[in-house]
């Protein structure tokens, strides 16, 4: 009797564990390593501070950026000590001119890096 029950419960937790193995969120953070100082937006191979968080604030690949994540918290690397110069004039929210538009969590490492506006952004 003793071996039954035990049978069951060891079934009932197996089945536990499949049924929240099956719903546990699948998405995992993108590291987005940033490898260029310009202030760009195109596809050239390189992923700049902006194109990265365009890319963690969307799920569409930007240049050579991970493809980012709505639902986790994505993280941007900048290169130590660099200075990152803000140089696309205009006004948007969506990050593609003038300042840098954060529209979804994200995590900046900075590394002793600087984020110079440059005064005309």
């Amino acid at each position: 009797m003793r071996q039954q029950s035990r049978g069951r419960v060891n079934a009932i937790q197996f089945g536990w564990l499949l049924a929240g193995a099956c719903c546990w969120a699948t998405a995992t953070a993108a590291t987005m390593t940033v490898n260029t100082l310009a202030d760009e937006l195109n596809s050239n191979g390189n992923c700049s501070l902006r194109e990265a968080l365009r890319a963690a604030n969307t799920t569409i690949l930007i240049d050579a950026c991970p493809l980012g994540s709505t639902s986790v918290t994505d993280v941007v690397v900048l290169q130590s000590g660099a200075r990152y110069t803000l140089t696309r004039v205009g006004e948007d929210d969506i990050g593609v001119f003038g300042d840098l538009d954060i529209a979804d969590d994200v995590i900046l490492l900075g590394n002793g890096a600087t984020i110079d506006g440059n005064g005309a952004v």
